[in-house]
């Protein structure tokens, strides 16, 4: 029966089933992605998929529900598996023209516009500050305009220079779209790139121009007056690429002025798709987009345990620096692993006697890599330095949980899950400009994935013991 259908047919109705909302249209591509063949070979599996992803995605309420989503709980990136970048480049080289939107496509905000007037409010202490930015923003107004009057309405006089500052170490380049696109300049396509802010175009530039993007032309709503959607009308384009990630208010109105639809579901929206543990809003809101960033972007998959390393075991090691800003800490782990690295001057990390005079009060760190060295080595600080008093504080105690994925990242041993803790701290610290994570929020997450992080250590022991009986 399906062969008596015509192509053109059929062609419309797959367009119909896959593009009914951005939901439909992002899961339909990642179980394109999942199994390649299953089209062709089982046409009517398929169909069916389609047809429960139609049903379950427009229903309102219902389709936010994160069944089998959930953080430390799930291998996500197994579930949101993104075409590779190469193949998603062909469909741009369909056409001689591409529009790519800027923000939350090309660069990904860490804080929402909010949450950065919060951070501004709090930096200038001027009460009032954020609610009167939020209020008077208007993408088609200047950066300049606005602060006039605000500084009118509350009777300050504040420059836009530090809003820029903070937007603009607010942005994380995404890698799988700028790839993309150079992939698109190197077969002469023209690039226009558009993004509605108040922000000027030289702000956008230097952005641009920091990370080696090609363009053809650069359009921004303060200085044209215009939206973008309306922007890329007016560039009179027949036959173009829509990149973005803004599937109802771009990507689908450009489609009837002859767009072709280039979906990119935001990654700090596939963080806010998945369940979370019960974690502060300030927190979750950075969170979201530093994991979105790494983790979801599309350029690679990662294995399992780095997911989990980077979105679990991450912040709880993150959250331990803010034990060591008010005492004097020593730190049970090696000094070249990985964690002393981190910690730099902010502790001493080191499994033998400390060899120099230290405060009359001091605190110690117990990794819980070896309790029997370090109930030696703490009696021989006590021996070595007995006017001093040492409080010791129990990673297992504060964490509440097994201990034994963290043994690696104090140790200095090498694993995808150590890789992971690594990258989270590393990225944390840059795109938050070293903003601070509570142990409870650290501890929550941790809890979220200790059990898959102790069945990947196991697989990972198996792995490693069968390996010689392999090689005889």
């Amino acid at each position: 029966m399906i062969e008596r259908l015509s192509v053109d047919f059929v062609r419309k109705l797959f367009y119909l089933l896959t593009n009914g909302n951005a939901q439909i249209k992002f899961h339909t591509i990642c179980m394109q992605n999942q199994n390649r063949e299953m089209a062709t070979n089982r046409p009517i599996e398929f169909g069916l998929k389609l047809l429960a992803y139609n049903i379950f995605y427009r229903i309102p309420l219902i389709r936010d529900i994160p069944i089998g989503r959930s953080i430390g709980k799930e291998y996500l990136t197994r579930q949101y598996l993104r075409l590779p970048v190469e193949d998603l480049a062909s469909e741009i080289l369909e056409n001689p023209a591409v529009v790519c939107d800027l923000k939350h496509t090309l660069f990904l905000p860490v804080l929402t516009q909010n949450g950065l007037y919060e951070k501004l409010e709090k930096e200038f202490r001027i009460q009032g500050f954020a609610r009167m930015r939020r209020k008077l923003q208007n993408s088609c107004s200047s950066i300049d305009e606005i602060y006039q009057r605000l500084n009118q309405g509350l009777e300050v006089n504040l420059s836009p220079t530090r809003e820029l500052e903070l937007a603009y170490e607010n942005l994380i380049p995404n890698r799988y779209i700028i790839r993309l696109l150079d992939i698109a300049a190197y077969h002469d396509v023209k690039i226009y790139l558009t993004v509605d802010s108040p922000y000027p175009s030289s702000f956008f530039e230097s952005l641009l121009q920091r990370h080696d993007i090609a363009f053809c032309s650069l359009l921004v709503s303060s200085e044209t007056q215009n939206k973008k959607r309306e922007m890329v009308r007016k560039l009179g384009l027949s036959h173009f690429g829509i990149v973005s990630a803004d599937f109802n208010h771009f990507i689908r109105p450009l489609v009837k002025a002859g767009g072709k639809p280039i979906y990119y579901r935001a990654p700090v929206q596939l963080m806010k798709d998945a369940r979370h543990p019960r974690i502060s809003s300030d927190f979750k809101e950075r969170y979201d987009a530093v994991c979105g960033a790494r983790v979801f972007s599309g350029r690679k998959r990662p294995a399992f345990s780095y997911e989990l390393g980077y979105l679990c075991a991450g912040p709880l090691v993150y959250s331990l620096f803010s034990l060591f800003e008010d005492a004097y800490t020593v730190c049970y782990a090696s000094r070249h692993s990985e964690f002393a690295k981190l910690v730099g001057s902010r502790a001493v990390c080191t499994r033998s006697a400390v060899q120099k005079p230290l405060p009359g009060e001091i605190q110690v760190l117990d990794t819980g890599i070896d309790p029997q060295g370090f109930a030696r080595y703490l009696q021989k600080l006590r021996h070595m330095y007995p006017d001093t008093c040492f409080r010791v504080i129990s990673l297992k105690q504060v964490s509440g949980s097994s201990i034994a994925p963290l043994t690696g990242f104090f140790t200095n041993a090498s694993s995808e899950m150590t890789d992971g803790i690594r990258d989270f701290c590393r990225d944390y610290s840059k795109y938050t400009q070293n903003d601070p994570i509570s142990i409870q929020d650290g501890v929550r997450l941790y809890r979220c994935g200790c059990e898959n992080m102790q069945a990947q250590l196991k697989l990972q022991s198996c792995a490693v013991q069968l390996r010689p009986a392999a090689q005889m």
